[in-house]
């Protein structure tokens, strides 16, 4: 029996059909929800079940009671979340019989119990399909812009935030151009939004209904309408919704506006037209810098307000502080980015940035990207050499040398305990390093405290071995390209080194400052074949290390 076959028994013992002339992939059908029966369209669009079977709630207006959550306007029904209810393509009679379960279950929440919660969680997407992503945070909000801003190569998106200027600013960084629709009044409301009732999309209907739960002393409909020189418009601020509309001109006031009606007499009219005028309805989508850093961690970013110092934006260094800015980097506190490198054409094979970056210093480029990419971040770069900003650096709440150049790591520290042994402070500095051709990656934090190893304990002999080598002693040789002297000799490695090389400095550095943060030594093999796997632990000094046990 064929996927097709098998999916047809099973919905025929539910009692569902074939839709006439919808080929194999149509049914239609009814399931009893307590003493309700409801009428269900069953489509399956995808029998690798990447997408789920739409199900459609047919005749709704038969029902004894409205449906207010899970449906959209089509009539389909949300009855499970796709991300974590899963099929088998293997069994898709027994696939598509758990989605119709999954379907009745939902629909007895709606039919016999209390759907309110669902609907309220789920409100920004009954109201509207318009979204503006809203740059600000919503609290403190009284007046909001709304607008389009468009990139050069032409795609659009809608904008919201505090004012004009602020868009303009944004727009700019974001490498784009900002015009403005309108903009609208804010009122807070005081708890989540409730449902509605019938007849909420006209302006008398949806002010009404939102009247009671907000704080606002002033009527709402008197406060959307305004001086009516525009549209009236009014934005919603709650904690399950940023909600909000535009009303739409009845045929009476754009015939008063044809005939010269005085302006002053255009707020009456627009509150006698109320319970006519209907509505075109947006909602805001918080993308606020602080709202998208902290979104995926479900908590405040680890890194926000963390004054971080980050030299070298090569190859891992560019993967590493678009991480950074990810965790929170760049909010609060400037993100300092130093490398007096450009960069270069043979740099392109495993650099985060890209040709139009060429020949621009690599800091400045990096700055610029991430600045595009996040245009609320604090960033500032440094296009020289660092060994001259190493004063400035005690200021900071950590240093991170992405270098991946043991010479320049081994200055580095050296300044770090003069600066100690003169009983001056230093921050926690992150060494991050490659091994061989890429097979390994790690990462060291240097706290400076009494009996920790400094970066030179970890190799405290010149000519000697890491005392931590992930390599196995038939890789340890490094293989070493050689090009004209114009472009130099390299190491090669594909660009998965400094991708997992970054990762894992941007794991230690958001444990920074965590109160349960421990283990200073940190590796990831890249290739285990040629490698071994290292502990994490902490280090103590080395005694024959010349920089720290003299």
């Amino acid at each position: 029996m064929n996927t097709w076959e098998r999916v047809r028994e099973v919905l025929a013992g539910h009692g569902f059909t074939l839709v006439p002339g919808s080929g194999r992939d149509r049914y239609q059908g009814q399931v009893k929800i307590g003493t309700v029966s409801v009428s269900l369209e069953i489509e399956i669009t995808d029998y690798d079940f990447l997408d789920l079977p739409k199900i459609r709630v047919l005749k709704r207006d038969a029902l004894p009671k409205r449906l207010t959550a899970h449906i959209v306007s089509d009539g389909t029904l949300c009855y499970a979340e796709k991300a974590t209810f899963l099929l088998d393509r293997y069994q898709p009679d027994r696939s598509v019989a758990s989605c119709l379960e999954q379907a009745r279950t939902t629909l007895n929440t709606l039919l016999h119990g209390n759907p309110s919660s669902a609907y309220m969680t789920e409100l920004a997407a009954y109201w509207s399909a318009t979204p503006y992503c809203l740059i600000d945070e919503q609290s403190g909000l009284t007046r909001c812009v709304f607008g389009v801003c468009t990139f050069q190569n032409g795609p659009q998106i809608l904008i919201a935030g505090k004012s004009e200027e602020r868009l303009q600013a944004w727009t700019k960084k974001a490498g784009g151009t900002f015009s403005k629709t309108f903009e609208a009044p804010v009122v807070h409301a005081i708890d989540a939004i409730r449902p509605p009732s019938s007849g909420t999309l006209t302006l008398e209907g949806a002010t009404n209904w939102l009247q009671s739960q907000t704080g606002s002393a002033r009527s709402l409909v008197d406060l959307a309408i305004g001086t009516a020189k525009e549209r009236p418009s009014l934005l919603i601020a709650a904690s399950n919704a940023i909600i909000g509309f535009r009303a739409e001109k009845t045929a009476l006031i754009k015939k008063s506006e044809q005939g010269g009606f005085r302006a002053s007499a255009l707020p009456g009219l627009w509150k006698k037209e109320a319970g006519r005028a209907r509505l075109e309805t947006f909602h805001c989508v918080p993308a606020s810098h602080d709202e998208i850093m902290a979104r995926n961690l479900d908590r405040a970013a680890p890194l926000t307000g963390k004054r971080l110092a980050m030299i070298g934006c090569g190859t891992i260094g560019g993967y590493l502080a678009r991480a950074l800015v990810q965790l929170g980097a760049g909010q609060g506190a400037a993100l300092l980015l130093i490398d007096h490198d450009d960069l270069k054409p043979e740099n392109l094979g495993r650099h985060i940035l890209g040709a139009r970056h060429l020949w621009r210093n690599k800091a400045v480029a990096l700055a610029d990207l991430l600045g595009s990419d996040f245009p609320d971040a604090q960033l500032e770069a440094v296009a020289a050499q660092a060994q001259g900003t190493f004063d400035r650096l005690a200021g900071y709440d950590l240093v991170i040398d992405a270098t991946g150049d043991e010479q320049f790591s081994e200055a580095l520290n050296g300044f770090a305990l003069t600066r100690i042994g003169g009983a001056e402070p230093f921050p926690p500095t992150l060494f991050t390093m490659l091994f061989g051709n890429g097979l390994a990656a790690q990462s060291y934090l240097a706290r400076w405290e009494k009996g920790r190893a400094c970066y030179r304990c970890l190799k405290p002999r010149f000519e000697g071995e890491w005392r931590f080598n992930p390599l196995k002693p038939e890789a340890r040789e490094t293989g070493t390209a050689i090009r004209p002297c114009a472009q130099g000799s390299f190491i090669p490695y594909a660009v998965p080194a400094s991708m997992q090389a970054a990762a894992l400095a941007a794991t230690h550095a958001s444990e920074v400052f965590l109160d349960r943060y421990d283990y200073d030594l940190r590796t990831v093999q890249v290739v285990p074949s040629a490698t071994t796997q290292v502990p994490l632990k902490n280090v103590e000094r080395a005694k024959t290390c010349p920089a720290c046990s003299t």
